[in-house]
């Protein structure tokens, strides 16, 4: 209960997406995020009872950053991650 509410105060001030959201999201190149983690900033994650959560902020210049993806898969991923809603 208490990982819940601290969860709820962390999302109202950052807007969160958890691991597998972001995997789908991305689609099949997700594992660059996985491999790459560590390199995102430590205020960009949090963990709670064992659930990663990236803000989405951080992901967006994370995936900029990555260079993998071509533009128009950049346009897509970044038009789902401001319309996510968990």
């Amino acid at each position: 209960m208490q990982n819940y509410i601290g969860l709820l105060l962390f999302t109202n001030i950052m807007k969160l997406i958890n691991s597998s959201a972001l995997s789908r999201i991305i689609g099949e190149k997700s594992y660059y995020i996985k491999n790459n983690k560590n390199k995102l900033p430590h205020i960009g994650r949090k963990k709670l009872s064992g659930i990663t959560y990236y803000n989405i902020e951080y992901v967006k210049k994370f995936i900029c950053k990555l260079k993998v993806f071509t533009p128009e898969e950049y346009a897509t991923i970044i038009n789902k991650l401001d319309s996510y809603n968990p």
